[in-house]
């Protein structure tokens, strides 16, 4: 098994080095005092610089007064980024006074459908690389006719998984055997890097109490927090505790947790899938925070030109079980206390595993290099500005990765 490192290069640096705009199919009409809106949603623009999508949705909602889930989005964006993405809603919004100076929230007009992740069509992306060595400029430029002919693998990069702890994985594993006290706790308790000190301090102190639910009421500090501990307390002997404290998370919430569980299977599956069928020497390995994934060095024919998320209908049939079934096993091994059968029939407030498939190879459109230059903020080395479309749901941090890929 080969390894490699990367290129010398810093992305984000600057907001600025990385600009996200969505591509939508939603048809806008301007708003006139004649037509009638009662099925129509507003269509706003939202620009937010180093905000997280559902973070600055939620202080929207907040201040409009309506639950998050009447305000429709179609993905979340980079935080560390300048990013243009569009809402809809019934209501007309306004932005808090207070993040104006991060985020401008833009009326467009009316759209018959809400916005949802069917209605972007792409992202493009206009991304510059700093402190590049100038020596390893033809690499780099090796990397980017490689990608431009033959594309890169298209994986959930580790943004998606900043849930993961390499002693736990992530909560929704305990989701596959129905473990629900343990995905409870798991998801209280775990934390991110970019949580505040009192946070991480405070789901520390659960942690070390738990099963001192009194205790852990006492520390709790968010309504999720003290409305599942106060259930626990006031339903000792019921039979599915903690399957019913499922219902105190948010819908949305769930459905991406379950996305999580999917991407990481999908990402270990295609993986596998490399390795087991293109020849070692065409295949080189690189290391991210939920485990070693495979890249290939020339243009291999795979099995399969898209390969499905995991799902109940999926899974048996004979051409992806194997595949499934190796990440199943590596999970239960690794991650899960009790061996209990999995069974992927999940389904918390009626969200259950999606269907669907992923390409696994993609080539970018309309790549193209924008300059280069000597780095204004490194001295003796360059920055290269590029621009390029992806298909919704792909990851551009990915393609840089195979970008400046040390071969």
């Amino acid at each position: 098994m080969k390894f490699s490192g990367f290129l010398a290069g810093k992305i984000k640096t600057l907001p600025e080095d990385f600009i996200v705009k969505e591509k939508i199919s939603l048809e806008v009409t301007p708003i006139t005092s004649s037509k009638k809106l009662d099925d129509q949603y507003f269509l706003y623009e939202l620009k937010k610089i180093n905000w997280n999508t559902m973070d600055i949705l939620i202080r929207i909602a907040k201040e409009n007064n309506i639950p998050l889930r009447e305000i429709q989005y179609g993905g979340k964006k980079d935080r560390y980024a300048i990013t243009y993405q569009y809402i809809t809603s019934k209501k007309m919004l306004t932005l808090p006074d207070a993040y104006k100076d991060k985020v401008e929230l833009k009326l467009l007009g009316v759209t018959n459908s809400p916005m949802g992740t069917r209605s972007i069509i792409e992202n493009e992306f206009t991304i510059t690389i700093r402190s590049v060595q100038e020596k390893e400029l033809d690499k780099f430029y090796q990397n980017l006719e490689f990608i431009k002919n033959h594309g890169f693998i298209n994986y959930y990069d580790d943004q998606r998984f900043s849930s993961f702890k390499s002693d736990q994985g992530i909560p929704s594993f305990f989701l596959l055997t129905k473990d629900y006290e343990g995905f409870i706790k798991h998801y209280l308790t775990n934390t991110i890097t970019t949580e505040s000190k009192e946070a991480k301090d405070r789901k520390y102190e659960i942690e070390k109490n738990w099963e001192n639910w009194q205790k852990c009421l006492s520390i709790s500090k968010t309504n999720l927090e003290k409305n599942i501990f106060k259930y626990i307390i006031e339903h000792p002997d019921k039979k599915n505790l903690f399957q019913d404290c499922l219902n105190f998370l948010p819908t949305e919430e769930v459905r991406f947790m379950l996305s999580i569980l999917q991407g990481y299977i999908w990402n270990h599956c295609v993986t596998n899938l490399i390795t087991q069928n293109i020849p070692e020497e065409n295949v080189v390995y690189f290391k991210t925070r939920v485990g070693n994934f495979a890249f290939l060095l020339k243009d291999d024919k795979l099995p399969f030109n898209e390969f499905p998320l995991i799902h109940p209908k999926i899974y048996e049939q004979k051409v992806y079980h194997p595949y499934f079934n190796q990440v199943l096993d590596y999970i239960r091994i690794h991650y899960l206390k009790n061996q209990d059968p999995i069974d992927l029939n999940i389904n918390i407030k009626n969200q259950k595993l999606a269907i669907g498939f992923r390409k696994i190879k993609l080539i970018p459109k309309n790549f193209q290099i924008l300059e280069v230059k000597n780095d204004d903020k490194y001295e003796n080395r360059k920055m290269i500005r590029m621009q390029f479309s992806l298909h919704s749901g792909a990851y551009a941090t990915m393609l840089l990765k195979r970008l400046l890929l040390r071969i």
